[in-house]
């Protein structure tokens, strides 16, 4: 008989720990061919129903809020320890900083360098206007080293942080037999994927939407005083137009979170389904079961397509507005300073200068315009690595030969317990659980 080792020695193998852990339960093997079996099922005989209500009570996680103080709670919780853990990592996040500021500071000079360029070009002098274009090449020599070390600085941070993070849950994920339980638990799918691509893209992202916070508040401060100084008007009306489209992106584009949510969620299926068909192909072949496993790839690629098919209409009605308001910037501030150029107030250079000024507060100020498509992918994906994380921290108990790094399970005194109202910053940082229990709290904790 051919039949499939693997199939036989995961059967025994959850079988007999089913056994030890709980001797009383009732166990029952299925003798069903592989390819009926659930694709969470598979090659896994089944508890009593009792039983395994009782461990999945045991391990499950508390129901959070889905707040916007719980999600940057959790965003802290993840993105936190990498710079206080990692060698050399604050040293690294010092350096890009320093970047992102010369960076700024680069844009702020080069509005007035690019000033004077088309004033000189509007008044036709020669002489002034080869100046001029010098001042222009020396600033471009001095500014794209410096830009290309900032971008490069930000990778490297970026890919840095991926690695230590990636490190530090594949330990968790290997200790106290967590990649175990977490395959029984049916509300964890597809580590695989949280431990690479989730990871990645909230390295990436988290460190992206922080820069491009950082550098909008640079810019509103810097730009903001020349834009107000060329035309006062020009500077309140930008506050309009960005509160504008800000609240219309917004109420277009709230769908994007949960189809983006669902949609990681029925790709990683698919790839599961595509995976488990190689693994697991001498099994297929002797239960001659091709037809059901391509009938389960197909059913699961139509789930994926059609989800995305919903993405791309919430898109596509996003994109009728954003498309429409990112296109009106290039000719508003013109349109609003060229009366004071007709009227010989001001030169050429300013009008451009108040462009490029107009722009920069612009985008400051329309972050939620710009990111909203990438900021819906990333809630969807931080819930996802923080459920992950959580599930896997639950299963360390106190006497856990391996520390949890991130801690998002730990409770902490509530605001009543501690006494006073906590701070601003508390709140950014712990949310409403607080801070985690120090060690005495923990090792006093119950055990069951």
């Amino acid at each position: 008989t051919s039949f499939s080792w693997s199939w036989t020695m995961r059967s025994g193998a959850f079988a007999i720990a089913l056994l030890c852990v709980s001797p009383g339960a009732s166990l029952t093997l299925s003798r069903q061919p592989l390819v009926s079996r659930p694709h969470h099922a598979l090659a896994q005989p089944r508890c009593s129903e009792p039983v395994a209500t009782e461990r999945r009570e045991e391990h499950a996680a508390p129901a959070r809020e889905d707040t916007v103080q719980e999600r940057l709670r959790l965003f802290w919780r993840l993105a936190v320890p990498y710079f206080e853990n990692a060698e050399g990592a604050k040293l690294n996040f010092g350096l890009m900083l320093l970047l992102v500021l010369i960076n700024s500071g680069i844009s702020v000079i080069f509005s007035y360098v690019g000033r004077d360029f088309y004033s000189a070009l509007s008044a036709k002098d020669q002489a002034l206007f080869l100046e001029k274009t010098s001042n222009y090449a020396v600033g471009l020599a001095v500014a794209t080293p410096l830009t290309v070390l900032y971008k490069f600085q930000r990778q490297r941070l970026a890919l840095n942080w991926r690695e230590w993070m990636t490190t530090e849950l594949s330990r968790q994920y290997c200790t106290d037999k967590a990649y175990y339980k977490l395959e029984i638990d049916p509300e964890i799918d597809n580590p695989d994927q949280r431990l690479t691509e989730d990871v990645q893209a909230f390295t990436k992202v988290s460190l992206d939407f922080f820069i491009t916070l950082m550098t909008a508040a640079i810019d509103l401060v810097s730009f903001s005083g020349i834009l107000y100084s060329i035309y006062p008007n020009l500077f309140y009306a930008i506050f309009v137009y960005a509160g504008v489209g800000t609240l219309t992106t917004v109420r277009l584009g709230k769908a994007l979170v949960g189809q983006n949510a669902e949609q990681l969620l029925r790709e990683a299926n698919l790839r599961y389904s595509l995976v488990r068909l190689r693994e697991n192909a001498e099994s297929i072949a002797f239960y001659r079961g091709e037809a059901q496993e391509e009938e389960e790839v197909v059913s699961r690629l139509g789930g994926a397509v059609e989800n995305k098919r919903a993405i791309l209409g919430t898109q596509r009605n996003l994109e009728f507005f954003t498309v429409g308001y990112s296109y009106l910037i290039q000719i508003l501030p013109v349109l609003v300073v060229s009366p004071l150029y007709f009227a010989g107030s001001v030169e050429l250079g300013v009008i451009t200068q108040s462009t490029g000024a107009f722009n920069h507060v612009l985008g400051d100020l329309s972050i939620i315009v710009n990111q909203f498509e990438g900021l819906s992918s990333f809630s969807a994906g931080l819930g996802r690595l923080a459920t992950f994380v959580d599930r896997m921290e639950a299963y360390q108990g106190p006497s856990s030969s391996s520390p949890a790094t991130f801690q998002l399970a730990e409770a902490a005194a509530s605001a009543e317990a501690g006494g006073g109202t906590p701070s601003l910053w508390h709140a950014l940082r712990f949310g409403r659980r607080g801070p985690p229990a120090g060690p005495e709290a923990g090792a006093a904790a119950p055990t069951a």
